[in-house]
């Protein structure tokens, strides 16, 4: 399982917005996303590369919770993952929680081993933030990196 928190400068419904809104997520995920935000809606990825996912939405609770199971477009189910966005309220902006965990989305294939990573920043971390930066306008605590929770 790999878990990332960090807070970002920004309201609950302004972070919800750039990563539900297909315009907002193509500026710092780095693919085109098309989903219906409803238990049970299709979702799919196109990247930047060409690389396709299809995914399934699971759960949604408007400016608080996000969850969505993805995979390559004609996998068999074993490189499926769950991926989830929590936000909370926090002094500085948002805490943003982001997990994401093999979940393969047939019965058949066997869950593959877990790995939990916290604390540092990654490309993805970057992204966002740099994201963030620019719709904003908000330098100072975005050009400084969030601040990262675990």
């Amino acid at each position: 399982m790999l878990v990332r928190q960090v807070v970002i400068p920004v309201s609950p419904s302004e972070l919800w917005n750039a990563l539900t809104e297909p315009e907002e997520v193509a500026a710092w995920f780095g693919s085109r996303v098309e989903w219906d935000l409803r238990p049970g809606g299709q979702a799919r990825f196109l990247s930047d590369d060409g690389a396709v996912r299809g995914g399934v939405v699971d759960d949604v609770v408007p400016q608080r919770h996000l969850s969505f199971r993805w995979w390559p477009e004609g996998d068999d189910g074993s490189a499926a993952s769950q991926v989830s966005y929590d936000l909370e309220p926090d002094d500085d902006g948002t805490l943003l929680t982001v997990t994401e965990e093999p979940r393969p989305h047939e019965a058949t294939v066997e869950p593959q081993a877990s790995l939990r990573t916290t604390g540092s920043w990654t490309g993805w971390d970057t992204r966002l933030l740099r994201c963030w930066a620019a719709h904003m306008s908000v330098a100072a605590p975005v050009a400084a990196g969030g601040r990262a929770v675990r």
